[in-house]
């Protein structure tokens, strides 16, 4: 499980999500954890300033907290 202020990059293995990664401005930090009942995700804040709500399974940890 992440934590709030761990480094994180984006990252997919999925071809349709091919340009969307390129987008992102790695790396990013978490910073709140918007989990649901049925899903696990954080906001993140990248490089460029930009927050985004990404599931987990789109994130690649760095560092942990």
């Amino acid at each position: 499980m992440l934590k709030i202020g761990d480094l994180v990059k984006f990252k997919t293995t999925g071809w349709l999500f091919e340009r969307a990664e390129a987008r992102y401005c790695n790396p990013g930090v978490i910073i709140e954890d918007v989990s649901g009942v049925s899903a696990e995700r954080y906001r993140i804040m990248w490089a460029d300033q930009r927050v985004t709500v990404e599931h987990v399974c789109y994130l690649k940890p760095l560092t942990s907290s």
